[in-house]
């Protein structure tokens, strides 16, 4: 019967060491986490736009496209912290912790003055004075002739005969309308304005 001893022996030998090769798997795993890097994406300033994604958890090697997003009124400009460059659409290689930063702009609207005038008397749509547009708005003017009165030509940043014009505004412009007196014309006059002439 001394075989029964040793038997149990053998088992309980094995079981011990079955339960030692697991603790010891067991610990290298828990010895050994996972390696990840931290994305944490900012904004100059804070209002002016978003970046996409603005964080999260990446491993090693992983290229992550990062994109910057303006608000109203702005205009991304420039990464910077753990970014570079004036792309809006980067990618980030995560090779350790990463803070990049989306830097905008404020965005200042160039406008231009529209001065409107008549010589004579008429209408003239957009009205006498100075009006502002944005700049490479196109303005149509239009002009109609009232009794005793008829649409002769253009001057200044505009020419020609027609009633309707298209000025585009890339700078400040100045335009005048000029009408005759019908019955000037129809007196055998000079065939003009009794107060001016072409320019």
């Amino acid at each position: 019967m001394n075989w029964i001893p040793s038997r149990l022996g053998k088992k309980n030998l094995a079981i011990v060491i079955v339960v030692a090769m697991i603790a010891i798997i067991l610990g290298v795993t828990l010895a050994t986490p996972v390696l990840t890097y931290t994305l944490s994406a900012g904004v100059n300033p804070p209002q002016a736009g978003s970046v996409s994604p603005s964080d999260g958890e990446y491993e090693p090697g992983e290229e992550v496209i990062l994109t910057a997003s303006a608000a109203d009124g702005y205009a991304f400009d420039y990464w910077s912290g753990s970014a570079a460059g004036t792309s809006p659409t980067i990618t980030l290689t995560m090779d350790s912790d990463k803070s990049p930063a989306a830097n905008f702009k404020a965005i200042t609207a160039l406008t231009h003055n529209l001065t409107i005038s008549i010589n004579g008397q008429g209408i003239i749509d957009p009205g006498e004075g100075t009006h502002e547009y944005p700049s490479g708005t196109q303005v149509a003017i239009s002009v109609s002739s009232i009794s005793g009165w008829s649409f002769d030509h253009w001057s200044g940043d505009a020419t020609g005969t027609s009633p309707t014009i298209v000025i585009t505004m890339d700078s400040d412009k100045g335009v005048t309308a000029y009408f005759e007196d019908e019955s000037i014309i129809s007196g055998g006059g000079s065939g003009g304005c009794s107060t001016c002439g072409r320019s």
